[in-house]
């Protein structure tokens, strides 16, 4: 079987896919503090972790994962991986490792063995490619998702990646929080955010209770 970086314009499997908002700014998070320590254009790599029923799959979050460069060649830290895996799999019992991202314009000829080694762990991964250098004010997101699949090509059995089509999946905790996001990234300040205005009127009333409840102290040690 060979195996190769061919991309399909579609899957064929069926699979139904949704994303949460908290793995894109998990995602964002650590290429820009990948970008700040001085690392200009190093791929970050990660963890995706979810859900699935069936044909049916729902990612919720991620973690990252350390690698090495030997030769040109990208090999995993296999040990931090299993361990953060352990880690998370406490905190978070019903989500299982559902696949692997990575940032980059494009599926390069490396991420075919990355996969394969992401598939010691799990059987069929997902991979998620972000594309930090989107423009900005596109209305794309620069978000795409593939799964490996088993096709004949040229008369030989050949492993190729095809794309999936997925949607965007929130609850109202998430909605909250990158809307909070998307006030700081457009005004460079949280000042305008629901949220904090929503924190500024929880720290007054927590500060209001804290004075009574020291008023009430000192009444009843004077009785």
């Amino acid at each position: 079987i060979r195996s190769s970086f061919i991309m399909a314009d579609q899957s064929q499997q069926g699979l139904h896919l949704s994303l949460h908002p908290l793995v894109i700014i998990n995602v964002s998070d650590h290429h820009t503090r990948i970008q700040c320590r001085g690392g200009k254009g190093q791929r970050v790599l990660g963890i995706l972790l979810g859900i699935q029923n069936g044909r049916t799959v729902e990612i919720f979050n991620s973690f990252e994962m350390c690698y090495t460069e030997t030769d040109g060649k990208i090999v995993l830290d296999l040990e931090f991986l299993a361990q953060r895996t352990e880690q998370f799999k406490k905190t978070f019992p019903k989500f299982d490792v559902l696949g692997w991202y990575s940032t980059g314009t494009k599926i390069l000829p490396d991420d075919t063995q990355l996969h394969k080694t992401i598939g010691q762990i799990l059987e069929s991964p997902l991979f998620m490619l972000v594309d930090p250098t989107i423009a900005p004010g596109s209305q794309e997101l620069p978000v795409w998702f593939y799964e490996s699949e088993l096709r004949v090509i040229d008369n030989q059995p050949t492993t190729i990646f095809a794309s999936i089509e997925y949607k965007i999946e929130t609850v109202e905790a998430e909605r909250i929080a990158v809307d909070h996001v998307a006030h700081i990234s457009s005004g460079g300040s949280s000042g305008a955010s629901p949220l904090t205005a929503h924190l500024g009127t929880l720290r007054d009333a927590i500060g209001m209770l804290n004075l009574r409840l020291k008023g009430h102290c000192r009444l009843c040690a004077c009785k």
